[in-house]
């Protein structure tokens, strides 16, 4: 993730940037990851899902095959502190 997928995604120049969390209460066996980008706004996500999120998706299938699961969820802020 952190030396192919991620610098893929980020090279879209869709994200300013991202975080990269490892879930510490989470019980089953294995280490649990997730990785969080952050987009200037709505009009460049979509941009993202348009133009490379299928073929970088493709491709991490085709090399994790059946060694993660995957879920896409969008967040809006509402505050930062």
């Amino acid at each position: 993730m952190k030396n192919d997928h991620i610098p893929k995604v980020m090279a879209s120049g869709c994200f300013i940037k991202y975080a990269l969390h490892r879930l510490v209460n989470h019980k089953s066996e294995g280490a649990n990851y997730a990785v969080q980008y952050f987009a200037q706004n709505h009009a460049v996500l979509q941009q993202y899902f348009s133009q490379f999120s299928l073929a970088l998706q493709e491709e991490h299938q085709a090399k994790f095959k059946d060694k993660y699961v995957a879920f896409r969820s969008i967040l809006e802020t509402i505050d930062e502190g």
